[in-house]
């Protein structure tokens, strides 16, 4: 046998190959699939029990294979129990399938194409769904997923009662627009959409190109429009990857309205209820992180700008964000905390200032939500230059705060106050039960006339006051939290000065004060100030309470009871030059936080007053303060005989 006789015969194998291919091809490019459509239809019409109807079926099987199955003149019935009739109706409908899908649980159509169609999507709270047509009854998860939708001209109506859903969205060519070439980046249509979600009407417009991407498809496409619900706006200019579940984005967005409550239920978390605010930045989104820059806006009279980004983490969500304000009100800030701010503008119209308003509590006793903060974490860094807190003394404030696993800790605080700084910081637990609350701050050069006289007063009084706070507390209210208070607040003023007038009141020296009110006011020496109480359970009982002028001498005694938000003060003084219409009596302050009265009484202790406290326990109160102003100790002096604990300590 010839050898070469193998290679001959491997040769003519390969040509009868190529050949059967070649003539396979040719049956398939000359093969009608309308042959198919009769037995098509009537299988779909059985299977579903509707009217079905297609008057021309062709298949394309493409180059990789991705089959394309194009339909026209197409009618399908709906479910008996659907609202609207027919399903559907379109000129056209072309399917492109992921071919190795075909052959997998879940079909995945690469690009779908409506030419002229309107079509009605119905699917009702336990699953049922109106486009199931060969297992109509079917509740189950979805068998097929479209990526791409390229709708020509068409109207589609989707109704998910599952998430009270429903809208209505046309679409149309942009005028002169045929002319143009259909490139994916070119705003070719119009889309409108119309629709209600949980009970919240909306509309948009917008202008897209040839298709719309769904179910992380990847594939980018422009949009540039808007969307409106009530008085919330949302404008977006740029490139979206999934328009259902905001996947990968690239835009500028500008978010406005009259509450970010009212974002809810767009979005999936629920913003407290804020005033007026206007919000624009650049948004990237990739793998679940959305990242905010250039972020600026406003929130009622707050403005901010800065960066931001959240990340959906399957496991924990986390947010970051760093924001600079040139001026802001507690008002509109209270919302990065949940909390609501009209409980705070009642309370502020009632408080401080406004002494009219009796029984008006300083601390909310309303439950605390403290459920989002279990659900996320987050870090903020924020700095406002100027602060304003209702009629408070404050100028400035600067933080940073991390909530990790529902424990938020604000370190690096520092509130400007008073023409001071209180700094330190705060931690507030949610995982316990009640909720735990600590406090460690530190106040500095505080000036005394804002801290005693938040309204300008009769005469301005200097004299820098250094505080120091150290409490906790438990609760599920801030009224709770405060009524539970444990811990010590100590304050000194070492040098200054105050009103004479204030002085010679203080003194109860009418005559001084007549003459005063004559001659005018004039500032004398304040030598010091000093002031501790010991927190228990909410009850605060003092511990020293002094103050020294260059005329007056005043010791004091008190109790603050921050359940009931009452407190009770008895200062006694003694003038250094006694006046013929001095009144040796002493004076009882008391009342409520927010509003007090005086009167002027008999020279005996409180009954409820404190005990005399050990001498080591001031030491522990005024030490970290005295020893900033060491060159200076008539303080120390004057809480004799508690000065010779002070130098030992």
């Amino acid at each position: 046998m010839d050898p070469r006789r193998p290679s001959f015969s491997f040769k003519r194998s390969h040509a009868i190959l190529l050949g059967l291919l070649l003539a396979f091809a040719a049956g398939v490019m000359l093969f009608d699939w309308n042959w198919l459509r009769p037995s098509l239809v009537n299988y779909l019409a059985k299977k579903s029990g509707r009217e079905i109807r297609i008057d021309d079926l062709h298949v394309n099987l493409g180059w990789p294979i991705a089959p394309t199955v194009r339909l026209r003149g197409v009618r399908v019935g709906n479910a008996p129990w659907a609202s609207r009739q027919p399903m559907a109706v379109a000129a056209e409908a072309a399917f492109t399938f992921s071919a190795k899908s075909l052959w997998s649980d879940l079909v995945v159509i690469t690009r779908l194409v409506l030419v002229d169609a309107n079509v009605s999507m119905e699917r009702k709270a336990d699953g049922l769904r109106n486009w199931r047509l060969t297992n109509p009854e079917d509740r189950g998860p979805g068998i097929i997923r479209v990526m791409t939708l390229d709708a020509r001209r068409s109207t589609i109506h989707f109704i998910n009662e599952a998430i009270d859903f429903e809208i209505v969205a046309k679409t149309a060519p942009i005028d002169g627009s045929a002319n143009v070439p259909a490139v994916d980046d070119a705003l070719l249509n119009d889309l409108t959409v119309k629709g209600k979600y949980q009970g919240v009407p909306f509309t948009g417009a917008a202008r897209i190109g040839t298709f719309m991407s769904f179910r992380d498809s990847l594939q980018w496409f422009p949009l540039r429009g808007h969307l409106s619900a009530g008085k919330t706006r949302l404008d977006i200019d740029g490139k979206l990857a999934d328009i259902f579940d905001l996947g990968p984005v690239d835009a500028q967005i500008r978010l406005a309205g009259d509450s970010l409550a009212h974002v809810h239920p767009f979005l999936q978390f629920k913003p407290p209820p804020t005033r007026a605010y206007r919000l624009e930045a650049k948004l990237r989104q990739e793998n679940g992180k959305y990242e905010f820059t250039q972020l600026k806006g406003k929130v009622g009279e707050a403005d901010f700008a800065g960066d931001a980004t959240y990340d959906r983490k399957p496991e924990r969500r986390v947010a970051t964000a760093t924001l600079d304000s040139g001026s802001a009100d507690l008002i509109d800030l209270v919302f990065l905390a949940g909390m609501d701010y009209r409980r705070l503008q009642s309370q502020n119209a009632s408080a401080p200032d406004n002494t009219d308003a009796k029984g008006a509590r300083i601390f909310s006793a309303r439950v605390l939500n403290i459920g989002p903060m279990q659900k996320f974490d987050a870090h903020v860094k924020l700095a406002v230059k100027k602060f304003r807190a209702a009629a408070w003394p404050v100028d400035s404030l600067r933080l940073t705060a991390d909530l990790v696993d529902g424990v938020l800790q604000v370190s690096e605080l520092d509130l400007g106050a008073a023409g001071g700084h209180v700094a330190g910081s705060l931690e507030f637990d949610a995982k316990q039960e009640p909720p735990a609350v600590s406090a460690n701050l530190d106040g500095r050069n505080l000036r005394l006339a804002r801290v005693m006289f938040p309204k300008p007063a009769e005469v301005t009084s200097e004299g820098g006051v250094r505080a120091q706070l150290r409490a906790s507390g438990r609760g599920k209210s801030f009224a709770a939290m405060a009524g539970s208070a444990t811990g010590t607040l100590a304050a000194v003023v070492d040098g200054g000065s105050i009103s004479n007038l204030v002085d010679a009141k203080l003194a109860l020296n009418l005559g001084k004060v007549l003459g005063l009110r004559i001659r005018g006011d004039r500032p004398i020496p304040l030598h010091c100030a000093a002031a501790a109480f010991d927190f228990r359970n909410g009850i605060g009982k003092s511990q020293a309470l002094v103050l020294e002028t260059a005329e007056t001498h005043t010791d004091g005694t008190g109790v603050v009871d921050l359940r009931n938000e009452t407190f009770e003060l008895l200062l006694t003084p003694q003038p250094k030059k006694p006046g013929i219409f001095s009144l040796k009596s002493s004076i009882r302050v008391q009342g409520a936080l927010n509003n007090a009265s005086y009167k002027i009484d008999d020279r005996v202790p409180l009954k409820p007053g404190g005990a005399a406290a050990a001498p080591s326990t001031i030491a522990t109160l005024f030490k970290p303060l005295l020893n900033e102003r060491r060159q200076t100790s008539q303080c120390a002096h004057l809480l004799a005989p508690l000065a010779t604990a002070l130098n030992n300590k």
